[in-house]
């Protein structure tokens, strides 16, 4: 699983989940089983839900492994939002079944 903060400043260097996700899974990667699940979440309101999906996808892509994108969800049915604020749905999680 990796939920990572929207946004992380340190000393060194600052995270920021739309510019760094990839590493993030990149490194997930490394440590996967031959066959797995990885569940890629973000509560960002800034990372549209298509925005995020495609950094999934492109970055598995570039990696070189087989992958199925099983499962999106978000906020909860009973969790208001509303439909001209984007940002109200802030929550994303992706399940993705990965082979290498």
């Amino acid at each position: 699983m990796i939920d990572p903060p929207s946004f992380a400043r340190n000393k060194k260097r600052t995270f920021s989940v739309q510019k760094d996700y990839d590493k993030l899974i990149n490194g997930a990667l490394n440590i996967l089983s031959s066959e797995g699940t990885l569940l890629l979440c973000t509560n960002a309101s800034v990372y549209p839900l298509k925005q995020f999906k495609n950094t999934i996808k492109k970055t598995l892509e570039e990696s070189g492994v087989d992958y199925e994108l099983t499962e999106v969800m978000g906020l909860p049915k009973d969790f208001k939002t509303h439909p001209h604020y984007k940002p109200s749905k802030y929550l994303k999680a992706v399940f993705v079944n990965i082979r290498h």
